[in-house]
């Protein structure tokens, strides 16, 4: 019985560190693109965009496909 009821706790531990945990990567995602788009504003339109503001985005991609993979798990 407490064998059970340890691991039914621990999963749902497990479970909701792992939603925060997506949930913080997604608020992060967002951040960065706040970021890029910031960055970008700066620029004239006719300018390309810094690299900065590129790297932004590839962070902010990568947050949110690491998000998708735990959300997955």
């Amino acid at each position: 019985m407490t064998a059970t009821l340890t691991s039914t706790l621990t999963g749902g531990l497990e479970a909701d560190v792992a939603s925060l945990l997506r949930h913080e990567l997604l608020r992060l995602a967002v951040e960065q693109e706040r970021i890029a788009d910031a960055e970008a504003a700066q620029v004239p339109y006719w300018a390309p965009s810094p690299a900065s503001v590129e790297g932004h985005r590839a962070a902010a991609s990568a947050l949110r496909a690491d998000a998708d993979r735990l959300g997955s798990i």
